[in-house]
């Protein structure tokens, strides 16, 4: 048996967490060579996120990282806190390595949709002004719930992810008319190519 790649994913929560484990049972059943190892960082505040990062980088200083992380709370910017953290991240030296879900991750999930419930999305999105200033969970979830019912934050509903979901995410990330884009969707389909 062939030894598989190993890339630390740091993930902002458990849901994304989810999502990983999911993502990599699709890899292990399609014989891709390489494996995702999610580590939940619990926010996505600048800070705590680098200090995980080093953390991380130091006890594996030669394994592939990168951060997925939601871009809301670097958009928003609606108290210093969030004011400081745009700031923190324009100048930082790991920039490159931020794989920005805009603007969460349950739009990220919606993008794994055909075009029909997508476009239900995208809707519902302009109608609270989402794709301008971004939703709280307090606002979204009970909307993205009429999407994915019974879902709560720490879950993946895409279970099993498929071929198609995968093709949905690509093709809804490359279009220029959906605003949703996911940096890590971008990661991703290079890896699959």
């Amino acid at each position: 048996m062939q030894n598989k790649r190993t890339i630390i994913i740091l993930c902002e929560g458990d849901s994304e967490y989810a999502y990983i484990q999911e993502l990599n049972r699709f890899l292990r059943e399609n014989e891709y060579g390489f494996a995702f190892v999610p580590k939940v960082i619990e926010t996505g505040f600048y800070s705590e996120v680098l200090a995980k990062y080093k953390e991380e980088h130091k006890d594996n200083p030669r394994t592939l990282l990168r951060i997925m992380l939601d871009d809301d709370i670097y958009v928003r910017n609606d108290n210093d806190r969030e004011r400081e953290n745009s700031a923190k991240l324009s100048g930082s030296p790991i920039r490159e390595l931020f794989l920005f879900n805009v603007h969460n991750f349950e739009d990220f999930m919606v993008m794994h949709c055909d075009d029909e419930v997508l476009n239900r999305w995208l809707t519902t999105c302009v109608a609270e002004n989402h794709q301008k200033v971004p939703m709280h969970s307090v606002k979204y979830m009970p909307l993205i719930q009429c999407f994915f019912p019974g879902y709560e934050k720490g879950s993946c509903p895409l279970s099993p992810i498929r071929k198609d979901m995968l093709d949905n995410l690509f093709n809804h990330n490359h279009d220029a008319a959906i605003f949703l884009k996911s940096g890590f969707a971008a990661f991703l389909k290079g890896l699959l190519e």
